[in-house]
């Protein structure tokens, strides 16, 4: 009984201890955004994926409005396929299997001055 219990805890702290699956985290200027793809940071190309801004932290004592920021999908090309404002979830057709570019960018106030912040996260497409 005791050994099912260290089994019991010790798999309870292994799961706490394994990362967020999939997340990017990316700081620019005092802004701090993280964000996932599904599925699993591995887009299907062709297939529906969903951008997912999980979260834009900035310094405390600063005012952020995700609606003013803005997310852009460039190919390796540098083709922009997307550039819209930012939401917490955003629907996005890879076109073909390739290394992507997302970017986040935006601004927030602090003690009356505006910081801007870009963040580029890089993903690949795979095929189907």
């Amino acid at each position: 009984m005791r050994a099912a219990s260290f089994v019991a805890v010790a798999a309870a702290a292994l799961a706490l201890a394994a990362p967020a699956g999939a997340h990017q985290t990316v700081s620019d200027n005092g802004a701090t955004v993280t964000v996932h793809v599904t599925p699993d940071d591995s887009p299907v190309a062709g297939q529906r994926s969903t951008i997912n801004v999980v979260r834009v932290k900035v310094p405390s004592r600063a005012t952020f409005r995700l609606a003013r920021a803005r997310v852009k999908v460039a190919d390796a090309s540098g083709s922009v396929l997307l550039n819209r404002r930012a939401a917490k979830h955003i629907a996005f057709t890879f076109p073909k299997a390739a290394a992507y570019q997302i970017v986040v960018s935006g601004s927030y106030r602090r003690g009356g001055k505006t910081k801007k912040f870009t963040t580029t996260f890089a993903i690949r497409a795979n095929a189907s």
